[in-house]
């Protein structure tokens, strides 16, 4: 609406001259001209409407919306570093101990020294005492993303709330807006031609 009202405003500015032998002697775009002035401030308070309505719409349902997109990406970052760290590690461990019972079964069945056989039993005491220690932090993290999942169910009312003040701001925005619209009408009314005004009520 600024850029129209801008145009129209130049238009109203223009000052190169139309000869009668190019508009066939019709005085309508002269008139026009001098009205467009007029209507391109109207317009301009169109402008700041819409521009004030914007800023609403930033501050009451971007910024929340904002908010809520920041607890739900947390969360996924957090389950994605469970995923990738401790989880991972855990199941690392477990196949490390499996791997290890399945080398003292072959050796028992093989009849393995008791060198061979002492050394795999201190390595699974070892390998029990590194998934003790893995499953604590598995579970602190599960702590966490049960913490973290409840934070973000505690935050899903945004997304109402996002919806109520956007029907809101639109309906303010809107209101106003039409309120402007009403103010112009009268004003087109009496600053463009009898011919042109006639016309467009034609349509109506």
């Amino acid at each position: 609406m600024a850029e129209l009202g801008t145009q129209l405003s130049n238009l109203a500015s223009e000052p190169h001259g139309t000869t009668t032998w190019a508009t066939g002697g019709s005085t309508i775009w002269q008139e026009m001209k001098k009205g467009f002035h007029i209507i391109s401030k109207e317009f301009n308070l169109l402008s700041t409407r819409a521009l004030q309505q914007a800023v609403r719409e930033e501050t009451m349902v971007c910024e929340r919306l904002n908010l809520l997109l920041d607890v739900l990406v947390a969360h996924r970052i957090l389950c994605e570093r469970h995923e990738r760290g401790v989880s991972a590690d855990h199941q690392r461990a477990l196949s490390t101990m499996l791997s290890l019972k399945k080398r003292q079964m072959q050796g028992v069945i093989r009849g393995t020294d008791s060198d061979t056989v002492e050394y795999l039993e201190n390595k699974m005491v070892a390998q029990e005492s590194v998934i003790a220690n893995v499953e604590l932090r598995n579970c602190f993290s599960l702590h966490c993303l049960h913490m973290e999942t409840q934070l973000v169910h505690a935050h899903l009312e945004i997304l109402a709330t996002v919806l109520q003040s956007l029907v809101n701001v639109q309906i303010r925005g809107h209101s106003e807006l039409a309120e402007v619209w009403k103010l112009i009408e009268p004003t087109i009314m009496k600053c463009l031609p009898e011919k042109s005004t006639n016309g467009s009520n034609g349509i109506s």
